[in-house]
């Protein structure tokens, strides 16, 4: 910070003064026009384009493209046991306990458990489809790995802890593969295949194809495949 010293009492000398002050009042007055102007831009940028750039930046992470709506069937597999679950085209009214009420759910669940000699088909818990479809809803994609199907080990994604296959209404299918967290514990790396692309790889597994590893933000993605017996009660407790 500098000290402003006037030497000289002069006539020429508080003209000079006068002068200096009258630019500085002027350049004052720019400086808060500037600021005026550029303090709207700040507040138009925080206030529109900031959101739509920070909605379009959402948009570009979202680890799956589609609608949920159109989500037709979704399969979940475990080590041991297989959950299905398929949208109704009726909704299903289910009474309860003691039958003097009814609430409705939109999808059929069947349950294939390995110790169990038939699959086991009941309607499904509306709450837990919805909390699965939210999830997928909001899964986001941080920052894609790619790596080689020889590399899918590191990750935890060579034997996922469970993948999960969504069938579309317009017959396309994507598969999500649950595999590791990461060393913070916030992320969990997840692999998206589209059609039958993760059957194939399965089968294949060429060293020299290349997968791209999802670390996924949402820290819910990890909660189907890390509970499995919860999800095989509930799914009725149908993340990343």
């Amino acid at each position: 910070m500098r000290a402003v010293v006037i030497l000289s009492a002069s006539g020429l000398g508080l003209r000079r003064v006068k002068e200096k002050a009258m630019k500085l009042k002027r350049s004052t007055q720019v400086l808060l026009l500037l600021a005026v102007i550029f303090g709207g831009g700040v507040l138009l940028y925080e206030g529109a384009i900031a959101p739509e750039l920070e909605r379009q930046r959402q948009q570009e992470q979202r680890a799956f493209k589609f609608e949920v709506e159109a989500i037709r069937q979704m399969t979940l597999r475990r080590e041991d046991y297989t959950l299905e679950l398929t949208r109704l085209e009726e909704p299903l009214q289910i009474p309860s306990e003691d039958e003097t009420s009814f609430t409705t759910t939109d999808w059929q669940a069947v349950i294939f458990e390995e110790a169990e000699a038939e699959a086991q088909e009941y309607p499904a818990n509306d709450a837990y489809v919805s909390f699965l479809l939210m999830v997928l809803e909001n899964a986001r994609s941080d920052r894609p790995i790619v790596t080689s199907e020889a590399n899918l080990a590191e990750y935890g994604l060579e034997t996922p802890r469970a993948r999960l296959r969504i069938e579309l209404d317009n017959g396309e299918s994507q598969e999500l593969w649950v595999g590791d967290r990461d060393f913070t514990g916030s992320f969990v790396y997840g692999l998206i295949r589209s059609g039958d692309d993760g059957q194939d790889a399965q089968a294949q597994g060429s060293p020299e194809s290349e997968a791209e590893v999802t670390p996924e933000t949402d820290s819910q993605t990890d909660s189907g495949a890390n509970d499995g017996s919860n999800t095989a009660e509930t799914a009725e407790t149908a993340e990343t």
